[in-house]
């Protein structure tokens, strides 16, 4: 990208241009884990040992089937591997459904080497009210989904690769629900 920047007199005559030439990394941007902000309601951060722990609660986090783990450099952090039958589950999530009602602020790194039935759910939980990122096969996309005011919001259409990361955050401030891949906002949309 090259952006150019011109002084305007105001008889419209224009100045040389200021410009800088930049690119942006075909990945996603990582920052380092001291640079993060702290999570107010969870945490999920995986360790070598295969256990999850809830950074807020500092609990461990109950599972089902053998979820394992690995360093990625590219995170530069252990990262939870799940064959799409093993899921870490968080007991409490259901405890912050009204909290979609009046703001929230969800993200995660995603890399999907493979993908099979109609949808992955990397990080959700939607029985009786909830919110989260779903992929769908049919779509080839990553979507942010939310129960606001009793129905559910669909929005994002982020064609992915699989076996590349990406970063999503997903916010509602009480207003509108926007969903960022990598940084930049992909879609938004009021809910009444």
């Amino acid at each position: 990208y090259t952006i150019k920047v011109y002084a305007v007199s105001c008889w419209g005559k224009e100045s040389e241009p200021i410009s800088v030439t930049f690119t942006t990394p075909e990945q996603a941007v990582v920052a380092s884990t001291g640079d993060l902000p702290q999570p107010d309601i969870f945490g999920i951060e995986f360790q070598a040992d295969g256990v999850a722990i809830d950074k807020v609660s500092e609990q461990t986090l109950d599972y089902n089937g053998n979820p394992t783990t690995e360093f990625d450099e590219t995170l530069d952090r252990y990262i939870g591997i799940f064959d799409g039958q093993t899921d870490y589950l968080y007991t409490d999530f259901f405890n912050f459904y009204e909290d979609v009602n009046t703001n929230i602020t969800l993200e995660t790194y995603v890399r999907l080497d493979e993908a099979s039935g109609s949808y992955v759910n990397p990080f959700a939980n939607f029985e009786q009210g909830g919110f989260g990122f779903e992929y769908t096969t049919s779509l080839n996309a990553m979507q942010f989904a939310a129960r606001v005011n009793g129905s559910y919001h669909y929005i994002g259409t982020q064609k992915i690769n699989l076996g590349e990361w990406y970063h999503y955050a997903a916010t509602y401030d009480g207003e509108k629900l926007k969903f960022y891949v990598n940084g930049i906002l992909n879609d938004e949309v009021e809910v009444a």
